[in-house]
């Protein structure tokens, strides 16, 4: 039976290089220290060992195209290749520290790397010591750093925030990279000379609008424009030789975006084939090579999403307002206007604290309209007109729909046009708008997280430990008949939270996580129980990303139900419990596509 190694804490810190994130080294104190950050992507890696260590490490990788290479340690055998390939890129990288006794510190004494396409280099070196893993959620790791003298003494990583995908074209023209933007909102194209001559870039920055332009203009551009709650996810074209130009170029473009629109095709479509896109992430920023006209293209993508804002209904007066993001909508408060709705207040909660933001004006007492514990917004119904006494379109009419089914009073008058603000039944974590005298405009923040319906029966207390960076460790609590505890271990920006339910016993059972691991589907079972003269879970099953199956806690009788959203990571859960656990529900991050 092979030995449990401790697992190193190495929670990432933000310390931008060039754009990425600097994850904490693990090892000695030992060495010098060293830094290759800032490439595109690592294309190779070579591993030597030392005695009873890591001796040596050689990374190479590309920049802007260009090759570049570093090598820290000192060789003692003949260094091992592992080669990325060109569709993939290093995930995680697993390993162990240990003192070795003949350099008289902590060294690094074995390595693992893991790839994007579940790919894993040989083991370098011999597993002793601590466990460590680098990685960050599933981001790819574009550098490393550390120290090294004789031997590697520590290795971190640098992880990128966005991919940046390779280009297509000719070789030719002036490179260029606008990094990654905030949201790209429109895309304009001109054709040159059986090509594409022009293109020009529209983001929003700090709020404002900015313009990027690429190539000259020979015909006049086309638009294509996207919605606010829209990102483009693929760019599909051609590439080709022009004989004007006497070289290769990109001759036609289209764009592809969540929304399920496609842009025209601009240019002319020939020659050969190219899609940019990487697993319907969104494009937050594009790359290439151009002069009098574009030679290429590539783009960014983004692996970690944020919350959606959506745009506002209503007209364009008063004072725009951006409540921004929250954990959760706990009351709302509405006061009629003068045919409209005057004033709103609404009650957010974050990190266990009540904040309140109010706009308009106060005419009339609000009503209240609070939320219970385990409910939330999620979607807001009413009416828009023009008001004389305003001069203006405003908001005449609100009311609000909760994942529960209910739905709050009617609040203002039904007058004008109708509205729907809502993200496919997910929750509505904030607010923004305009306004001065009254409501003129209201918009919704949706969340990244689906929270996924209880399973089981309708007794015991409800709860909601709500959703975290990652579920690290389960505990089960069973009988003969049901599971009457339950234990989760979360993380939460580099810290551990910890939240039981149920009745504790004397002992329980326990299915833990690697660090680079997650939770993607809960089976189980729910059953009435003559103890308890109701419903309660009776069985339980994790399963995880790396296709691992916890043992089935409790007997699996009854109803079965799966708690799961497309492969995507379960970061929390909710239910009821007493002395047992009556029901069980999740949250699923929906920040990226599965891989």
């Amino acid at each position: 039976m092979s030995q449990k190694l401790p697992i190193v804490d190495v929670t990432p810190t933000v310390e931008p290089c060039a754009g990425q994130i600097r994850l904490p080294v693990v090892g000695g104190n030992g060495g010098g220290a060293w830094d290759f950050c800032g490439s595109d992507r690592i294309t190779k890696v070579y591993v030597g060992k030392g005695h009873s260590c890591i001796g040596y490490i050689k990374i190479e990788g590309t920049l802007d195209g260009k090759f570049q290479t570093q090598e820290h340690g000192q060789m003692v055998d003949t260094p091992i290749e592992f080669a990325v390939g060109p569709d993939e890129y290093i995930v995680a990288v697993e390993g162990t520290t240990n003192y070795v006794d003949r350099y008289k510190t902590t060294l690094v004494t074995s390595l693992t790397f893991k790839t994007s396409t579940g790919r894993s280099s040989p083991t370098f070196g011999s597993v002793s010591g601590k466990k460590f893993v680098i990685q960050d959620k599933g981001r790819e790791l574009a550098g490393f750093h550390g120290q090294a003298g004789e031997a590697i003494d520590a290795l971190g990583g640098y992880s990128a925030v966005a991919s940046k995908l390779p280009i297509h074209g000719g070789i030719g023209g002036g490179l260029w990279d606008l990094g990654a933007l905030v949201n790209v909102r429109k895309v304009s194209v001109g054709n040159g000379h059986s090509c594409i001559g022009y293109i020009k870039f529209e983001y929003e920055e700090n709020g404002g609008t900015k313009t990027n332009e690429r190539g000259s203009i020979v015909d006049e551009p086309q638009e294509f424009a996207l919605d606010p709650n829209e990102y483009i996810i693929s760019v599909e074209g051609t590439t080709g030789y022009t004989n004007r130009y006497k070289t290769h170029l990109v001759t036609s473009l289209m764009f592809k975006t969540s929304a399920g629109r496609t842009s025209p095709r601009f240019g002319f479509d020939r020659g050969d084939k190219f899609v940019i896109e990487d697993k319907g992430r969104m494009i937050v920023g594009f790359h290439g090579l151009s002069g009098e006209a574009i030679d290429a293209l590539g783009a960014r993508s983004s692996i970690m999403a944020s919350p959606i804002k959506w745009p506002v209904a209503g007209g364009n007066g008063g004072d725009v307002w951006d409540d921004g993001v929250y954990d959760r909508v706990r009351k709302v408060h509405v006061g009629n206007g003068r045919s409209c709705i005057g004033h709103i207040k609404f009650e957010y909660e974050k990190d266990g604290k009540i904040e309140i933001r109010e706009h308009g004006w106060i005419e009339a007492p609000p009503v209240e309209f609070a939320l219970n514990p385990n409910e939330y917004i999620i979607s807001v119904e009413g009416t828009t007109n023009h008001v004389p006494l305003y001069k203006t379109t405003i908001v005449t009419s609100l009311s609000f729909k909760t994942s529960t089914g209910r739905t709050s009073p009617t609040y203002g008058f039904v007058t004008g046009e109708k509205f729907v603000l809502e993200d496919r039944g997910r929750e509505i974590v904030g607010f923004h708008g305009q306004a001065g005298e009254a409501i003129d405009a209201i918009g919704i923040h949706s969340s990244i997280v689906s929270k996924l319906p209880i399973q089981g029966g309708k007794n015991g207390s409800a709860w909601d430990d709500g959703a975290f960076d990652g579920v690290t460790r389960v505990f089960v609590g069973d009988a003969d008949s049901f599971i009457g505890y339950i234990k989760f271990e979360y993380t939460k920006n580099g810290n551990d939270v910890t939240y039981e339910h149920g009745t504790k016993p004397t002992k329980t059972h326990q299915f833990e996580l690697d660090p680079y691991e997650y939770i993607t589907s809960v089976e189980g079972t729910h059953n009435y129980v003559d103890l308890f003269k109701t419903n309660v879970i009776t069985s339980l099953v994790f399963k995880t990303s790396r296709g691992r199956t916890s043992q089935t806690f409790g007997a699996a009788v009854g109803t079965k139900f799966v708690l799961e959203d497309n492969g995507r990571e379960i970061v929390g859960f909710h239910g009821r419990a007493g002395v047992a656990v009556d029901a069980l529900g999740a949250y699923a991050f929906l920040g990226t596509n599965p891989v």
